[in-house]
């Protein structure tokens, strides 16, 4: 749900797998993770780094949402899941891409708050298009109700809009309208 507001434009999701994230995990030092955790080498020092939002994405959304979302992993005490780690894929194998998990996955089925999932895998993938984005954020409760109903159909509502636009644009190019 959160990728709406990190990648608020289809262009956005161009990006996955090109040091941008494709799933919904973490790892450490590892860029292609959503959230990178980096420490010194005596771990006396360490952040956390966000790395879903584009540079398109309003920070004051995507604060907003992360933070509802924190809050409800913290408030029903969400177990961490175990760091990913860096298994190449097969185009990385093939010496095609970096990181892409998106093109050798197979179908997804979606959450019931409208997360990818990858079957026989509870690798949550992050949606492939703005549209898809939107439906997650749709199906998710509790950044709906942090960031209010009103607030999200306006947003989805705006963005499918972007979307349709777009589509309109680059189909009068095609057929030189």
């Amino acid at each position: 749900a959160l990728e709406a507001f990190c990648a608020p434009t289809p262009a956005c999701y161009t990006r996955h797998g090109r040091w941008a994230p494709s799933a919904a995990d973490w790892g450490i030092d590892d860029r292609t993770r959503a959230v990178r955790v980096k420490t010194d080498e005596h771990a006396q020092h360490t952040y956390m780094e966000l790395r879903m939002p584009s540079s398109a994405a309003n920070p004051y959304l995507v604060l907003a949402a992360v933070c509802a979302a924190g809050m409800d992993g913290i408030e029903k005490q969400m177990p961490l899941p175990p760091a990913a780690h860096d298994a190449p894929t097969k185009r990385e194998e093939q010496g095609q891409g970096e990181h892409s998990l998106v093109a050798d996955a197979a179908p997804c089925n979606s959450n019931k708050d409208g997360s990818l999932v990858q079957p026989g895998n509870q690798l949550k993938l992050l949606p492939t298009s703005l549209l898809d984005a939107c439906d997650a954020l749709e199906a998710n409760p509790v950044i709906c109700e942090a960031l209010g109903e009103p607030q999200i159909r306006w947003f989805t509502s705006v963005k499918r809009a972007e979307v349709r636009a777009i589509e309109a644009h680059v189909q009068k190019l095609l057929l030189g309208s």
